[in-house]
């Protein structure tokens, strides 16, 4: 039930083009489920349950109505069995349920997935690449590839000279991606002949965030995409006060517009609301009824 983002615009639908992985059962990788990099925390509950829009609006409504309430008591209940013998839960969302899906198919086929391996080179033979060298710790050596090499690496999130490249002015402090996410795979790839290209409306998604420090000294970077921005009583404003967006729009389009009124100090903006928008809807790692 994902609308089109230019719900809008001819041809738009409200349904059925978007797609999300349904939740993934964590324990079918048996000890390899550890190998799965933690989500990000501010997007659990109780300290490592994941959880989607459909399992917050049932926690949410669990006081109201007798199916969420059930709902409610058997994530939680699932959970709490969960931490007696995993560190996190083991029902995956969204990227964590695509990831484990997709390790498991590959456990399925009998083919191993290396960890901790950097790729460092393409190797080309006769102008052609046969392979790549990588590197861990302890060795270096070279893979043949036989009909090529997939450099599914990212984007450039945390590429300093590429952001400086691609991105506008002011470029961007923050961004939730993780950390490894620092453009390897573009960076050999141009390398190896290859070339950026051009003519795009964006390099980038843009989405709006907001920052705290975390127990640990880490920064926490909380995208605001669609739980809380756009409901009914909040307000969007620029350091003069001034509304400059709909805080209804997709995310990427909220981006854009921080950018289009920077001159007037929408970089940052701000989010205005009440205590009964706090209580019902929560503001970004402010949980509802906190």
């Amino acid at each position: 039930m994902h609308p089109d983002y230019l719900a809008d615009s001819e041809g738009a639908t409200l349904f059925g083009r978007a797609l999300e992985p349904v939740p993934f059962d964590g324990t079918c990788l048996g000890n390899d489920f550890r190998m799965l990099r933690n989500p990000l925390p501010e997007f659990t509950v109780f300290g490592g349950m994941m959880v989607n829009r459909e399992d917050i609006s049932n926690l949410l409504n669990s006081l109201r109505k007798p199916f969420s309430l059930l709902r409610s008591l058997i994530l939680v209940g699932r959970y709490g069995l969960d931490r007696l013998r995993f560190h996190r839960g083991t029902r995956l969302v969204m990227g964590n349920a695509l990831v484990g899906r997709l390790y498991l198919a590959l456990k399925n086929q009998g083919l191993t997935v290396e960890t901790d391996m950097h790729v460092i080179g393409i190797t080309k033979e006769d102008q052609s690449v046969s392979g790549v060298t990588v590197k861990n710790k302890d060795t270096t050596l070279h893979v043949p590839a036989k009909l090529g090499v997939i450099l599914a690496s990212g984007g450039f999130s945390r590429h300093p000279e590429l952001r400086k490249l691609l991105l506008p002015t002011p470029i961007p402090t923050f961004t939730p991606i993780p950390t490894a996410i620092t453009g390897d795979g573009i960076t050999l790839g141009l390398d190896a002949g290859g070339s950026l290209g051009n003519g795009h409306a964006e390099n980038s998604f843009w989405t709006p965030v907001s920052i705290r420090k975390r127990d640990d000294g880490s920064t926490a970077v909380f995208p605001h995409f669609v739980l809380d921005r756009g409901k009914p009583g909040l307000i969007a404003v620029n350091k003069n006060g001034n509304r400059f967006v709909s805080e209804a729009t997709d995310y990427h389009s909220f981006g854009k517009a921080m950018y289009t009124n920077k001159g007037n100090g929408a970089i940052p903006c701000y989010f205005i609301c009440d205590k009964d928008f706090i209580r019902k809807y929560g503001l970004g790692m402010v949980y509802p009824g906190a």
